[in-house]
């Protein structure tokens, strides 16, 4: 069982005029089903018509949905995707159901047995969620990965710190690379985090250019397959990270670092997969990869 901790939300497109189910927490939670994993999503929703569709939707799916906790108050969340620049952008709701996550006593019996957990930095917005991840990560006995997903205003420095030292494997794009280096004061991102963190395997994603892996004693780079025409790039983070995630939690972290061959496989696949993904519309398609 890998563990996704964070947001479930709904992703709104005005300009199609519809809605799908989004989330990064949730969308890793969906890919690793699509990839044959075990997923427990711990998430949040209100109790309304969205929360009852999204728990159903995912529970179609194959994801576990047994942690999906209802909050009595709070809505579920929605974030407006804009597709009209070379990359989505989003614009989220506030005081959503997804900031008041609770580490319940079952949740952390799960992160103790859980073969890798997934968590990122959007969820940990109000310091009640960010607690109760502490408590899970503290507990967890499996590899650890942070897909960063910063978002403005939600990337300050004290957040990336907060972060980066709880993770055993670091997913960030390059524009969150860049903000990290600022944060690091640092010309290159990846040398200065290795150096304050030498256990830990750092994946800068490069989108349509493919990634780049680096651990302590190697550093490569892959090339990604061209996406079909036809569809987004929303969510294609998030289908990265969760094929990374299964992988890790297949052959263990410490087989995926020991060559640089490795890494350079576990590249090739998440890309491979994520490519998949861009072929299609929305953060959560049925995803046909080879």
């Amino acid at each position: 069982m890998i563990l996704t901790w964070g947001e479930l939300l709904w992703d709104v497109f005005p300009a199609r005029g519809e809605r799908r189910l989004g989330g990064c927490a949730a969308n890793v939670a969906y890919h690793l089903a699509q990839l044959g994993t075990e997923p427990l999503l711990v998430s949040r929703v209100g109790d309304d018509v969205l929360g009852k569709s999204a728990i159903t939707s995912l529970r179609g799916a194959g994801v576990s949905v047994a942690e999906v906790q209802i909050d009595p108050d709070c809505p579920t969340g929605t974030v407006t995707v804009d597709l009209s620049g070379a990359e989505p952008t989003y614009s989220l709701a506030e005081q959503a159901a997804w900031d008041r996550i609770e580490a319940s006593p079952r949740v952390l019996t799960a992160a103790r047995s859980a073969k890798a957990i997934v968590f990122g930095t959007l969820a940990q917005r109000t310091s009640l969620v960010s607690g109760a991840l502490n408590a899970v990560l503290e507990v967890a006995t499996g590899p650890r990965v942070c897909d960063l997903n910063l978002r403005a205003p939600f990337d300050t420095g004290e957040l990336i710190d907060w972060a980066i030292p709880r993770a055993d494997v670091l997913k960030l794009n390059e524009h969150e690379a860049a903000r990290v280096s600022r944060a690091l004061n640092a010309d290159d991102p990846v040398d200065a985090l290795l150096k304050r963190y030498p256990s830990l395997l750092v994946i800068v994603t490069l989108g349509e250019r493919g990634a780049e892996l680096a651990c302590a004693a190697h550093r490569v780079s892959v090339g990604a397959p061209a996406a079909a025409p036809g569809g987004d790039s929303v969510g294609a983070g998030d289908a990265f990270t969760a094929a990374i995630a299964a992988l890790i939690a297949e052959a263990g972290r410490d087989r995926v670092v020991a060559s640089a061959d490795a890494l350079r496989q576990l590249g090739k696949k998440a890309c491979a997969y994520a490519s998949a993904t861009v072929a299609e519309r929305g953060a959560t398609p049925i995803v046909v990869s080879e």
